[in-house]
C-alpha cells in the first residue's frame, strides 16, 4: 500500500492512456479510458467483491476489469461505498459489489464480485446512475418500436427516473420506506423528464431537462432539501436555476419567488404527505381501540381470578373469628 500523496502524482499504468473519466467511492476508485476500458483499484479485502475483479484481493494500482464487460465500451461509471454502477454505449447497465438491500437491482440482497447486467432494464438505455451508500438511481430512455414506419425502427422518449435499494427514508421516491430489490420507475414523475440524478446517502436529488430540480429522502441532518424530518415523494426544490453559464452541467440554482406551476405542484405533493399521514392516524386510531378492548378483556380476566382466589382466603378469616 502506498503512504499519502500530498500533491498530484501520476499514475504510470495510464502513461499514455487517454482517461475520459474517473469515480471514487470510500474504499476504491474507478477510471474509464478513451477505449472504453474500465479500470478499479483500492481495498478489496471488504469480502463484498468492490473492485469487480472476483476476487477480495486489494490492488493498489489500476487493474482492468475483465469478463461479462469484455466486449462493451464502458461510458459512464459511478461509486458509492459499498458498490459501483456501469453505463455501456450499447445500453447494459452493470453493477457490481454489496447487494445489501437490493443496491445492485438484480432481484435479491445477494452481492456479486464481478459486473453483472441489470436484467430489469434489458433493453432500455440508461443514460445516467448514481450510487449511494445503499441505493441506487438512474435515468432511463424507455425505448420502443415505432409504429409508423413500420421498417423496425426504434425511438426512445425522455429520460424517466428509476430507483432501488435501501427506501427507508424515502430516498427511493416511491412514496413508503420500503426497499427495491430490481429498478422501479417513480410513478409519481411519470410525465416528467429527467436528465441526471445524484444519491447522497440517505438523499436522491434529479434534475429534470427544463431544469428544475427534485429531491426525496433525507440529508445528513435529519431533513430534506424542504427542512422536513423526510420526504417519501419527490418533492420540487422552489425557485428557478441561476442564469449564470456554467462550465458543465450542474445542479446549481438560486432561490427566486416560486412560480404558480411550481407552488400547485408543491401544494399536490404535500396533498398527498397529508392523505398518507391521515390514513396513518386512522390506523394507530382502529389499533388502539383494539388494544383497550383486549386490555379490558385482560382486566376482566384478572378480577375473576382475584375473586376466585380470594374466596378460601374470606372463608378462612370467618372461620378464625369464630374461633
Amino acid at each position: 500500500m502506498e503512504t499519502d500523496i500530498f500533491h498530484p502524482k501520476l499514475i504510470e499504468v495510464f502513461n499514455g492512456k487517454t482517461i475520459e473519466m474517473t469515480a471514487c467511492g470510500d474504499y476504491h476508485t474507478c477510471a474509464v479510458t478513451h477505449s472504453g476500458d474500465l479500470y478499479t483499484l483500492g481495498d478489496g479485502s471488504s469480502g463484498c467483491g468492490l473492485l469487480g475483479h472476483g476476487t477480495d484481493v486489494s490492488h493498489w494500482i489500476p487493474k482492468r476489469v475483465n469478463g461479462p464487460t469484455d466486449g462493451f465500451q464502458i461510458t459512464f461509471v459511478s461509486c458509492g461505498p459499498w458498490h459501483t454502477a456501469l453505463l455501456t454505449s450499447t445500453d447494459p447497465l452493470f453493477t457490481f459489489g454489496d447487494g445489501t438491500f437490493g443496491a445492485l437491482g438484480h432481484g435479491d440482497r445477494s452481492g456479486t464480485s464481478i459486473p453483472r447486467e441489470v436484467e430489469a432494464l434489458k433493453g432500455l438505455h440508461a443514460q445516467h446512475v448514481a450510487c449511494g451508500v445503499w441505493h441506487t438511481a438512474a435515468v432511463v430512455k424507455l425505448v420502443y418500436k415505432s409504429s409508423t414506419s413500420g421498417q423496425g425502427l426504434y425511438s426512445s422518449s425522455a429520460g424517466k427516473l428509476y430507483t432501488w435499494g435501501d427506501g427507508e427514508y424515502g430516498q427511493l421516491g416511491h412514496g413508503d420506506d420500503k426497499p427495491r430489490l430490481v429498478p422501479e420507475r417513480v410513478s409519481s414523475l411519470v410525465d416528467t423528464d429527467f436528465s441526471q440524478v445524484a444519491c447522497g446517502n440517505k438523499l436522491t436529488v434529479a434534475l429534470t431537462t427544463s431544469g428544475n430540480v427534485y429531491t426525496m429522502g433525507k440529508d445528513g441532518k435529519g431533513s430534506n432539501l424542504y427542512k422536513r424530518v423526510f420526504s417519501q415523494s419527490p418533492s420540487p426544490v422552489l425557485g428557478k436555476r441561476s442564469s449564470t453559464p456554467s462550465p458543465s452541467p450542474s445542479f446549481s440554482f438560486r432561490t427566486l419567488e416560486a412560480t404558480p406551476d411550481e407552488l400547485r405542484s408543491s401544494n399536490d405533493i404535500l396533498s398527498m404527505e397529508l392523505k398518507s399521514l391521515r390514513q396513518q392516524v386512522d390506523k394507530l386510531s382502529t389499533k388502539s381501540q383494539s388494544l383497550e378492548s383486549e386490555l379490558e378483556r385482560k382486566s376482566e380476566q384478572l378480577k375473576e381470578v382475584a375473586a376466585l382466589h380470594g374466596q378460601p382466603l374470606k372463608l378462612k378469616k370467618a372461620r378464625l373469628r369464630k374461633k
